[in-house]
């Protein structure tokens, strides 16, 4: 079941990190309301239910977590908008873009392969790398601060924060770095960088390395047990 704690981690985490990395950052809010304002009305009405104290019935728990797993989708995708933004502007030929050959263990079983997107954006001095995709959806979101380099970047590390989840049906396991509720750890190694193209407001790569990362079950969803995700790309 939903609690008010899940839900306060949704929209302070999530809410955040789904603003596309071109976008004006917002104020930050006083409450995890304000942040509920941009969200539909009936995910609105489930949250403030929930605060309230009352408990959601199992198709708004469903629809809460549905709209959970799209946005954090959201982050990934705007990587891949901003790279393959500055690839236009840049006029350069698109790269070889590395894909991520994934393998998901423990809880739930799967095995995908996907397309990776990497970038940095100067008004945030941060670069993002990710993916996200497959049946079980996997989504994975690494978001580090300045420019991407080689190296390995953890969830012990400052600068670090991310969100990356494994879903089927109504269930899901995440790991998550940067919020009010961190659960789960990762491990990611970039062990080559391309600047693909550049210009004076960000950079398009083309990365290669892997990822290690452990995520709990998030029990509100009825998910239980640990999933292990690793990724070589």
């Amino acid at each position: 079941m939903l609690t008010r704690r899940r839900l306060v981690h949704c929209f302070g985490l999530v809410l955040a990190c789904a603003r596309p990395l071109g976008a004006q950052a917002r104020p930050a809010a006083p409450t995890p309301a304000a942040d509920a304002s941009v969200a539909p009305a009936d995910i609105q009405a489930i949250m403030k239910k929930v605060l309230s104290g009352a408990g959601p019935t199992p198709d708004e728990a469903k629809r809460f977590n549905d709209y959970d797993q799209a946005h954090h989708d959201v982050i990934v995708r705007s990587m891949n908008a901003l790279r393959d933004s500055i690839m236009r502007k840049a006029a350069a030929p698109p790269p070889s873009q590395s894909t991520a050959s994934v393998t998901i263990s423990g809880a739930l079983t799967g095995t995908l392969n996907l397309p990776v997107g990497a970038a940095f954006e100067v008004a945030q001095n941060a670069s993002g790398v990710g993916f996200t995709g497959g049946i079980p959806a996997a989504t994975v979101a690494v978001k580090v601060v300045g420019e991407l380099k080689p190296g390995t970047y953890t969830s012990t590390n400052p600068g670090v924060s991310g969100v990356l989840t494994v879903s089927a049906a109504q269930w899901m396991w995440e790991a998550t770095k940067g919020s009010s509720r961190d659960q789960g750890t990762f491990s990611l190694t970039i062990t080559s960088v391309l600047v693909a193209a550049a210009r004076s407001d960000g950079k398009a790569y083309v990365v290669h390395g892997t990822l290690a990362a452990t995520l709990p079950a998030v029990t509100q969803s009825g998910a239980t047990g640990t999933v292990t995700v690793t990724a070589t790309f």
